[in-house]
């Protein structure tokens, strides 16, 4: 088990679906050697970050992980559990959001670092997250974070690119939502990660915004852009961020 300095247990658990079907809806970059080389870019990265404690590699396709095992060989140091499976077949109308669930699903069944940690951190395969200590231990610190994620455009929508909870979170409010996931009819990941937050708060359960704009490197496989944040982005995305928390403290009477 990996442990995030102090002892604390976190994991990060990266999703990826490297053979995409052809009738996913909304996904633009399709090709699987193209695909497979964007996951292998960020996994070295994340291989190579001393603020990752453990990761959890999660494909949903059934892909051969060959090839980030070899990676992953090359820092014996760093804890790393790979989960490969074969996701029931499902409308791809739906989206690739509904296979992500089926991932962080199948984590909760066969992961045993998941089992072991009291929190983690999601980040969709194909992105770093440069910023990821200063993530991790906003987690560590407070602790009885049950729920961690940007919400937007309302309050009705979550960022999912990057999200952390607790793995009660995702058994007991998110997964039992999995099929309210359908991107044709505009009921999104993010949309249902949002209502999950929302049922969790009415419990009484604690939510928490990320303490700094995401840094994310990486490409969109649903629309192919490629983010590497300039200094100038990265300021603004700092500005457009604080201007977020500062909205909430407001809203909180803070």
């Amino acid at each position: 088990m990996g442990l995030y300095q102090d002892g604390t247990p976190l994991c990060l658990i990266l999703t990826a679906t490297v053979q995409v079907e052809n009738n996913m809806s909304f996904v633009v970059r399709r090709d699987t050697g193209t695909r497979l080389e964007d996951y292998k870019t960020a996994f070295r990265r994340w291989i190579n970050t001393p603020a990752v404690p453990c990761i959890v590699f999660v494909e949903n396709s059934g892909f051969d992980l060959t090839e980030f095992r070899k990676i992953a060989s090359e820092t014996p140091d760093k804890q790393v559990e790979f989960l490969s499976f074969k996701s029931p077949p499902f409308d791809g109308s739906l989206g690739k959001g509904y296979g992500e669930m089926l991932c962080l699903e199948h984590c909760l069944n066969h992961s045993e670092i998941l089992r072991k940690s009291t929190h983690f951190l999601k980040v969709s395969g194909r992105y770093y997250l440069a910023n990821i200590a200063a993530v991790f231990q906003h987690l560590k610190l407070y602790g009885d974070i049950d729920v961690m994620c940007n919400l937007e455009k309302n309050l009705t929508w979550a960022d999912s690119r990057t999200f952390g909870a607790t793995p009660k979170f995702l058994r007991m409010y998110f997964s039992p939502m999995r099929e309210e996931i359908n991107d044709t009819k505009g009921s999104s990941f993010e949309h249902v990660l949002a209502r999950a937050s929302h049922k969790l708060m009415a419990d009484r359960g604690q939510w928490s915004p990320l303490p700094e704009a995401l840094q994310i490197h990486g490409v969109s496989g649903s629309i192919g852009d490629v983010f590497t944040p300039s200094a100038y982005r990265r300021l603004k995305d700092r500005i457009r961020h604080n201007l977020y928390l500062r909205s909430l403290r407001q809203t909180q009477g803070g």
